[in-house]
């Protein structure tokens, strides 16, 4: 994705009104917020489930000294999570004047602290005094040049989560040993406890050209086709039975709207947004089976088993993201299939325990693939944001 595709939607005008705010509040946003330990952390703006929500916990409980201030839309679910005093509201005056002038402005996602994210992205040649820290919401794997290279994205600090991320973001979107890191996720540190193993979690992620649909559409997908397939499969629920596993969906937020198309299914429990964090339910899942999702990440670092289900996988990087480092390396321990009935036997070999997989061999693999397994994640993170400071 090139800056033109990136700004066409955008007309002079809102760019020219933007502009014109953003000069009217500099100086008083900068005065207010800029010159105090103001830290300015969210997620997407919505929610406070991931490591935007985990790092703004470590940073109250360890550094009191901070003001830190915390993202979140009017009504969100979430709010209760967060110290009330804390919480400035999407879109208000606050908003804007603490994403110009907050000293330190750190997201879970590509500006997610940002009322204007394509703005930013047009003054990128600027060097602002904001330093802007990228915690990430998933191992990234897959080819997302367009979205992450260094010559459009004004990031001080991109964290990652293991050495081959690590390794790969460097090479690939040109950021220097300096600016991507090595760390481990903030939410990485919560995932050593309170592990339980009680149900199958589904857990897809989401199409592109599945976003702006209407209902009668997706339903007629292949999309919806083969996952609602898979999950009203006799075998799946008399596997589930047997193991006295509980089987459970939930669809990307992106196409949370489209839960309702699944109700129907009697045996599994589908999981509104809302009622449940992404991270337990995949701490008390026993086997997760999902397609491209990076979720499937945190399971490998609990050392769980995972079945990717990938019946549409040229489609995928045709339309969604490029092929990465991942689909090159050794699938032994994650296997991919793109049929109902050879994910079916997958599941069944694990959970009879035909699978040649043992559980010192997943632990080798995981060890090795993420060269840091501890609880001193938001440590290292907070250290890395002082040396910037």
């Amino acid at each position: 994705m090139n800056k033109k595709n990136y700004l066409k939607c955008d007309s002079k005008l809102k760019y020219s009104t933007f502009l014109f705010f953003y000069l009217f509040l500099y100086i008083p946003a900068f005065l207010l917020y800029h010159r105090k330990n103001n830290w300015l952390i969210c997620e997407r703006g919505t929610d406070a489930q991931d490591n935007g929500y985990v790092f703004y916990n470590f940073l109250k409980k360890n550094h009191k000294n901070l003001k830190v201030f915390y993202l979140l839309s009017k009504g969100s679910p979430d709010a209760s999570k967060i110290d009330p005093n804390d919480i400035v509201e999407f879109g208000s005056i606050k908003h804007f004047m603490l994403a110009i002038g907050c000293k330190v402005q750190i997201s879970s996602h590509l500006f997610g602290y940002c009322p204007w994210p394509n703005f930013m992205l047009y003054l990128r040649k600027y060097r602002t005094k904001n330093l802007h820290v990228f915690l990430q919401h998933g191992i990234t794997y897959n080819n997302q040049y367009g979205f992450y290279r260094k010559v459009c994205k004004a990031l001080d600090i991109y964290i990652c989560g293991s050495e081959f991320e690590h390794q790969f973001v460097r090479s690939t979107f040109g950021y220097s040993e300096s600016e991507a890191v090595l760390t481990g996720f903030a939410r990485f540190d919560n995932l050593h406890t309170g592990i339980k193993e009680k149900s199958l979690l589904i857990m897809p992620t989401w199409r592109r050209y599945l976003a702006k649909i209407d209902s009668d559409d997706f339903v007629n997908s292949s999309y919806y086709k083969h996952w609602h397939s898979l999950m009203n499969n006799q075998t799946l629920k008399k596997l589930c039975a047997k193991n006295n596993l509980k089987p459970m969906f939930y669809l990307h937020s992106s196409l949370q709207s489209f839960s309702k198309e699944f109700d129907d299914l009697d045996n599994v429990v589908v999981i509104k947004y809302g009622e449940e964090t992404v991270q337990n339910l995949l701490k008390e899942a026993a086997i997760l089976i999902t397609d491209y999702s990076s979720v499937f990440f945190d399971c490998l670092y609990m050392n769980k088993n995972i079945l990717l289900y990938q019946f549409d996988k040229d489609d995928f990087q045709k339309g969604h993201y490029e092929e990465g480092y991942f689909d090159k390396m050794d699938k032994t321990f994650i296997p991919s299939e793109t049929t109902e009935r050879s994910i079916i036997e997958k599941l069944q070999e694990l959970l009879d325990g035909k699978n040649k997989i043992r559980p010192l061999q997943l632990k080798n693999y995981s060890d090795s693939f993420f060269g840091i397994k501890d609880q001193k994640n938001c440590e290292r993170i907070f250290e890395r944001i002082m040396t910037k400071l």
